[in-house]
């Protein structure tokens, strides 16, 4: 009987030592935190805002009617 015991405890211990090394490989291929930042930045320095009145081209926003108005299609 102890030793049936054994054996599942070792089986439910080498199910979940095979779980956690896929987990720790997973996340081996998962980008970092500070990475992600940086990719952000850069997005948000590279995109122009919609609703502001000129871009960072100085071009006229082309929806911009009157002052402090935007039309949104």
């Amino acid at each position: 009987m102890a030793t049936k015991m054994n054996d599942f405890v070792l089986q439910q211990l080498l199910a979940e030592n095979q779980r956690l090394k896929q987990e720790l490989e997973s996340s081996k291929e998962a980008i970092k935190v500070s990475e992600a930042c940086k990719f952000h930045i850069d997005f948000i320095n590279k995109t122009d805002e919609p609703l502001d009145k000129v871009n960072s081209q100085g071009i006229p926003n082309e929806y911009q009617k009157d002052p402090g108005c935007c039309l949104i299609l």
